[in-house]
């Protein structure tokens, strides 16, 4: 009896171990495995082997433990009914089962949780085998699986996404691998694949820009009061846009004496895009342009702003102020929470600094969204409740706003 009793404890032990291994072959993530590729040693190596046909895999761990679940429980039915009876054979099923779940179920997949990696490295080579003897019953099992499999999941999904890479880095940050600014950072360029152009840019009616016909010296006292660097140049009507004229081309224009010369025979020729591109795609079209800045076009061709590099860094690295900037024009914080916002700012940086939980992307300024909210343009002093808060339009002249009071819910 003590011979049976050993071998069942054994086969408990083997099914443990079966346990464990299923756990940490299924929970390595792709960047375990990812790490595992990079140690490059023969354990490792075997392990990604394993893992490249995991499903081949884990059908063997599930015959193996199968079988030796099966072979302890008929040996305590055995025992039961030699030494005890056959009345005593429930008693026993209950004892063997729970024992199962304790020592061959939950402790060794819980260890397997936390050392998923160590475990599917020491059991690399002994999986191997086992792959190899029970080869014929695992491709039989294997086969009619994947044939029922298909009927019910025909939709290949992804093992990843944006969304599971942004959970990952919030992970992350909750655990102190990363740091707060770090992490925004990251959050930041996972998302910068999916803004538009037209949630950053200047839009046309806060852009200064200069008639072709001005001429180097008109413009140059104009530049020096507005203080831009790029300005764009129409012919005819603003909406007609022409060509950049930058302050490097006006000082080239005075040092050789030309301040009579119109400024339309030193401007660039812009860069168009549309005001739904995505802002990757502007920033590397900006990289090859001899312009650091393009002339955003809406779905007309109507002159809808203007996106510069430093507005596509700024969704990066957050808002960079120059020499001639103000921040707390943009948004000053009044008493009580409230905030008094220039209504030309970004929506999505408004919502971002703000901490909004769902931001519209098709929103150019805080005004426009505002306009769009209610379906009309608001009047001096009314106040619209949405859904983040409430707003009164502080400041306005003729349909254009100017100031905006927030009160955030």
């Amino acid at each position: 009896m003590t011979i049976l009793i050993l071998i069942t404890i054994l086969l408990l032990i083997l099914s443990g171990i079966f346990s464990a291994t299923e756990t940490a072959y299924t929970s390595i993530s792709l960047i375990q495995e990812t790490m595992l590729k990079e140690e490059n040693n023969k354990l490792s190596i075997r392990t990604i082997k394993l893992l490249k046909k995991r499903g081949l895999l884990i059908t063997t761990i599930l015959i193996g433990n199968n079988l030796v679940n099966i072979a302890a429980s008929s040996l305590v039915t055995a025992m039961t009914i030699k030494y005890f009876g056959e009345i005593y054979i429930s008693l026993s099923a209950g004892i063997l089962t729970l024992l199962v779940l304790i020592f061959s179920e939950i402790t060794p997949k819980q260890i397997a949780l936390h050392n998923n990696i160590t475990i599917a490295r020491l059991m690399s080579y002994p999986m191997s085998f086992l792959l190899i003897v029970l080869y014929p019953f695992v491709i039989i099992t294997s086969g009619f699986s994947k044939l029922i499999t298909k009927i019910f999941n025909k939709k290949n999904t992804k093992l990843i996404s944006v969304q599971g890479l942004r959970q990952i880095v919030d992970f992350a940050e909750d655990q102190g691998v990363v740091d707060p600014n770090e992490s925004e950072l990251l959050q930041r360029v996972l998302h910068f694949n999916d803004t538009k152009v037209k949630t950053i840019m200047t839009h046309r009616t806060n852009v200064f820009s200069l008639d072709s016909n001005t001429t180097v010296k008109e413009a140059m006292s104009l530049v020096l009061e507005k203080k831009f660097s790029r300005i764009p140049i129409y012919e005819d009507n603003t909406e007609n846009v022409i060509g950049i004229l930058t302050i490097k081309n006006l000082l080239d224009a005075i040092a050789k004496n030309e301040e009579n010369n119109p400024i339309s025979k030193y401007a660039i020729e812009p860069i168009y895009v549309l005001e739904h591109k995505k802002i990757d795609q502007v920033f590397e079209i900006l990289q090859k342009g001899k312009i650091k800045c393009a002339i955003v076009l809406d779905e007309f061709g109507g002159f809808s702003g203007l996106c510069s590099m430093e507005d596509i860094v700024e969704e990066l690295f957050g808002e960079l102020f120059d020499e001639h900037e103000n921040a707390s024009e943009i948004i000053i914080k009044l008493k009580k929470g409230n905030f008094l916002v220039d209504g030309s700012i970004s929506y999505y940086q408004f919502a971002e600094m703000m901490d909004f939980t769902t931001i519209k992307e098709e929103q150019s300024t805080l005004a426009s969204y505002l306009i769009d909210s209610i379906g009309r343009i608001p009047e001096q002093d009314e106040s619209i409740k949405l859904s983040e808060g409430s707003y009164k339009i502080k400041e306005k002249i003729g349909n254009r706003i100017y100031k905006i009071i927030f009160i955030k819910k």
